[in-house]
C-alpha cells in the first residue's frame, strides 16, 4: 500500500472558506484506487479534548493553570477537528497517516470516500473484530491501533488535482452555525508562518533582535542562538 500518493499544498477552495491547506494527487489515481491508509488512534472519550480557562494569579504569574470544573469549560482543543466521531458516542478516531488530515470537505464535488480497511495490507493493524466491541473492551486491548481506515477513489483523479471527502451533512450544519456566529480568525492569524513554510526559508539569513517589540517576525516565531 503506498504512502505517497497525495502531498500537501495550498488548498485551491475557495478563499472565503478559509480551508488553508489541502492535499493533492501526485499522480494519476483511477477509480478504486485506495488513495491512502488512515491507521486510528482511538480516544475513548473525547471529553478529554474539552479545554478550561487559564488562570494567572499572584506567585504563579507566567504559569498556566486550569481549572476541572465542568461548567467553566470553555472550547475544544484543535485536534478535535481531525477527529472522526458519532454524536451518541464518546469514542474519537484520530488518523495518523501522512497528509490525510489535509483532506477538505467537499459536498458538490467529492473524489473520494471512507471505509473500513478492507486490503491484505492492513491485516496487523486492523482488527474487524473491535468494530463489535465496547469502547471499555476497546480500551483495555493493548497497543493503540486496532482500526484502519482508507481513502479510496470514487472517480479517476489527475494529478495534481486536490482530494476532497464529503464530511456529511451534520459537519456542514455545524459549521455553518460557526460562520454564523460572526466568526473572525484570530488576531494576528494574518502574519502566522508554519514551521513548514520557514523550514521552506533555510537559505534566509535571520537578523537577532535586540529587543522584543520590533516586530520583524511573526507572533508564533522565536529566534534563539545555541
Amino acid at each position: 500500500m503506498c504512502l505517497d500518493h497525495i502531498r500537501p499544498g495550498r488548498s485551491k477552495v475557495s478563499p472565503s472558506s478559509n480551508a488553508g491547506y489541502g492535499a493533492f494527487a501526485t499522480k494519476h489515481l483511477p477509480k478504486g484506487t485506495i488513495v491512502a491508509p488512515a491507521p486510528l488512534v482511538h480516544i475513548p472519550n473525547k471529553d478529554v479534548l474539552r479545554m478550561y480557562p487559564l488562570i494567572l494569579d499572584g506567585p504563579n504569574i507566567g504559569k498556566k493553570k486550569t481549572t476541572a470544573k465542568k461548567e467553566e469549560r470553555i472550547q475544544w482543543q484543535l485536534l478535535l477537528n481531525y477527529c472522526y466521531g458519532h454524536s451518541r458516542s464518546t469514542m474519537l478516531l484520530l488518523p495518523y497517516s501522512p497528509v490525510v488530515n489535509f483532506i477538505n470537505h467537499s459536498s458538490k464535488a467529492p473524489n473520494v470516500y471512507i471505509r473500513w480497511s478492507a486490503t491484505n495490507s492492513s491485516s496487523a493493524h486492523h482488527k474487524p473484530s473491535w468494530l463489535n466491541m465496547t469502547i471499555d473492551e476497546i480500551s483495555t486491548e493493548e497497543g493503540t491501533t486496532g482500526l484502519v481506515m482508507e481513502f479510496v477513489a470514487i472517480k479517476d483523479i489527475k494529478k495534481g488535482e486536490e482530494i476532497m471527502l464529503n464530511y456529511g451533512v451534520e459537519w456542514e450544519k455545524a459549521w455553518k452555525r460557526h460562520v454564523e456566529k460572526d466568526w473572525e480568525p484570530t488576531y494576528g492569524s494574518d502574519m502566522y508562518i508554519s514551521a513548514y513554510e520557514m523550514n521552506a526559508l533555510q537559505n534566509t539569513s535571520f537578523h537577532i533582535l535586540r529587543t522584543k517589540d520590533e516586530g520583524a517576525y511573526p507572533f508564533n516565531i522565536e529566534i534563539g542562538c545555541y
